[in-house]
């Protein structure tokens, strides 16, 4: 399971970094559109995954 995290994690780090470098060479407004769409998309579903966990840990 942390495997999964860690892989999670550093896709998550590497799509922030290319948005960031995009919008830095291109100044195209896209690019920051596309990462608030991805933070909403990543802090949604970690959410849903840590209460999914917690629930799991209090039913044991």
């Amino acid at each position: 399971m942390l495997l999964w995290w860690r892989l999670w994690a550093i896709v998550i780090i590497l799509a922030f970094g290319w948005s960031a470098i995009s919008y830095a060479l291109t100044r195209n407004p896209r690019y920051l559109a596309l990462s608030l769409r991805l933070c909403k998309w990543t802090g949604a579903l970690g959410l849903l995954l840590s209460l999914f966990w917690l629930i799991a840990r209090l039913l044991r």
